[in-house]
């Protein structure tokens, strides 16, 4: 759930990587055949702290493995955590499209990063690996306050040119 939140991960992503996708020195995690494609994704501060205790003397292997059958991927979250959320979140919560799941940790990761840019959407789109600036830039909302910001910058700029 951290790695989700910090980092804009897919649930898929982050059950495939392993330990030896790792550059924890750089904050980053090479994300293999996702699905839009490979590419790195960007840790922050408090994740790699929490990757370095979780994998200590492992040096490869699956980040995230089954109890069970250690060597293979987790297809889905842990049931557990959709208990919790439908517990938490979702009571009397009719329409799926509002229910908190675990890909709900993504799109705040994603909302956050597009306001922290202030709505670069290459940006956005960078970090969290989407194929389409088009989805990218759901995230990415226009204000009021921000409109106005630009329209003013624009007439300082336009007023600063010298006439012809």
């Amino acid at each position: 759930a951290m790695l989700s939140v910090h980092s804009a991960l897919r649930f898929g992503e982050i059950a495939a990587l392993r330990i030896e996708h790792l550059d924890l020195a750089n904050g980053i995690a090479h994300i293999l055949d996702a699905k839009a494609g490979s590419r790195d994704a960007y840790l922050s501060p408090p994740v790699v702290k929490k990757l370095q205790k979780r994998i200590r003397t492992r040096r490869s292997g699956l980040l995230i493995s089954s109890r069970g059958n250690p060597g293979e991927v987790i297809p889905q979250p842990s049931k557990t955590f959709q208990r919790v959320f439908d517990k938490l979140f979702n009571v009397g919560v009719k329409d799926p499209r509002l229910k908190v799941t675990f890909h709900t940790f993504r799109h705040s990761a994603t909302t956050a990063v597009a306001k922290i840019s202030k709505g670069d959407v290459y940006r956005v789109q960078a970090f969290a690996g989407h194929k389409s600036l088009q989805t990218s830039a759901r995230y990415v909302k226009v204000d009021r306050d921000s409109m106005k910001s630009l329209a003013a910058s624009l007439a300082i700029s336009l007023e600063r040119r010298p006439a012809k």
